[in-house]
C-alpha cells in the first residue's frame, strides 16, 4: 500500500530569492514536492539558477517549479521570452 503525503498535493509559495534555511526546513517537514515563484522570487538568471537548484536539493529532482506568468499585463520573469497572452491566441 502507497502511503498517502499531502505534501506531495499542494503547491506553496516561497520567501525570497534566496532558499533560507526555515523554508528549507518547511519544505522538508511537509515533503513539499511543488513550488510557485513570484515576481519577489525572480532576480538575475544566476539567482534563479541558484534558487532552483537549492529547491531540488530539498525537494527532490522530480520537484515542481513553476512560475506565475500568465502573459498580458502579468509577467513575472521578464528574462524569457514572452509567449502571447491567452486573448491574443
Amino acid at each position: 500500500m502507497t502511503a498517502f503525503l499531502p505534501g506531495h498535493l499542494v503547491m506553496v509559495d516561497i520567501p525570497g530569492k534566496q532558499l533560507d534555511a526555515a523554508t528549507a526546513d518547511f519544505l522538508r517537514e511537509h515533503q513539499i514536492r511543488a513550488v510557485c515563484l513570484f515576481r519577489k522570487n525572480l532576480g538575475s538568471e544566476d539567482e534563479i539558477r541558484a534558487l532552483t537548484s537549492d529547491l531540488r536539493a530539498v525537494m527532490g529532482e522530480r520537484a515542481l517549479i513553476g512560475i506565475d506568468q500568465e502573459g498580458g499585463s502579468v509577467i513575472r520573469a521578464t528574462s524569457v521570452p514572452q509567449a502571447p497572452a491567452a486573448m491574443a491566441l
